[in-house]
């Protein structure tokens, strides 16, 4: 594939990767280029099922026009097409979980192969990415952002700090980073990393997007490619770290009841969710309490559960 990041003006063009079968469409990148400045790299779909993200880009990119970019600003909606266009998680021909492929193969298999243009075509073009996920289908999570670091990065820590804080969403999250994300792979790599996470459900809220967007909007503004005046931020920030004392795991199989709401602050022991046996409801139900205090940033929007499965997380107040 041929992706000409260098082309002056704002241009769309289409992705597509070769495979065994023949090329494939991987989506489209938005390419805005005008001078001298920052350079950043925005990306949504890794998760196909995660349309609020999706959406919140495609808007970005029909606000972008040349004249108010500053440097370099690249767009790409829907990382993973061959899953977004079929409502997965993941894309049929290969069933692998993109944002654990990182860096990628340029032999391997259809994910892999886009994991790998991403990784060594698209992010060498920018100083920073940004990676938008939202909950899909099977999550419903508050707003958070985060982001990794490493001392080959151009962007500073300072810098990263102050752009989650100028995105305005409710938290930012203090956590391990996992290499084969798109994000921890990039940090390891020198290219500074944020992601932006939030909302899900098998229902597209549009208040969703919109936040999306306009923290989009205020930090790429704060970071100096837009020259824009955003909407000025309603929330400050809370900081808050997230480890494995704050995840809460299925132990058994069974029906999921949920005893706590999104935004509570539980403290540890307190139950937070319930297991029920399938077929034999008058049974105890199996106890799930939370191994640390903290506040419920997502919760798992599925009943069906079986052991391992994520019911959700909390993130403890700094």
């Amino acid at each position: 594939m041929t992706i000409d990041f260098e082309k002056a003006g704002k241009s769309v063009q289409e992705i597509t990767i070769e495979t065994e079968a023949g090329p494939v469409s991987a989506g489209h990148a938005c390419v805005v280029n005008n001078g001298p400045g920052p350079r950043v790299l925005v990306v949504a779909g890794i998760h196909g099922d995660e349309y609020e993200a999706q959406l919140a880009l495609h808007r970005l990119v029909a606000r972008l026009d040349t004249d108010i970019v500053r440097g370099r600003l690249i767009v790409i909606p829907e990382a993973n097409f061959p899953a977004s266009g079929k409502g997965l998680r993941c894309a049929p021909s290969d069933g692998a979980n993109m944002n654990r492929t990182f860096p990628g193969n340029r032999t391997g298999s259809p994910t892999e192969r886009l994991a790998a243009f991403l990784f060594h075509d698209a992010l060498p073009h920018a100083d920073l990415l940004i990676d938008v996920h939202s909950g899909g289908p099977t999550y419903k999570g508050e707003m958070i952002a985060f982001a990794f670091h490493s001392p080959a990065c151009k962007v500073s820590e300072a810098q990263l700090l102050s752009m989650m804080e100028a995105c305005g969403l409710p938290y930012i999250t203090h956590q391990e980073s996992i290499g084969t994300t798109f994000v921890g792979a990039a940090a390891a790599a020198g290219t500074a990393a944020i992601e932006l996470e939030g909302g899900g459900t098998t229902l597209v809220e549009g208040g969703n997007v919109d936040l999306f967007l306009e923290a989009l909007l205020r930090g790429l503004a704060q970071f100096g490619v837009l020259a824009i005046d955003p909407a000025e931020k309603e929330t400050v920030p809370r900081h808050l770290d997230v480890g494995p004392q704050n995840m809460f795991e299925a132990p058994v199989e069974g029906l999921l009841e949920h005893r706590v709401r999104m935004g509570q602050m539980v403290e540890a022991g307190e139950l937070v969710a319930l297991i029920h046996p399938f077929g034999d409801f008058a049974r105890e139900p199996r106890r799930i309490e939370a191994r640390a205090a903290g506040i419920v940033i997502s919760q798992r929007s599925l009943l069906r559960v079986v052991p391992g499965d994520c019911l959700g997380n909390t993130g403890t107040p700094r």
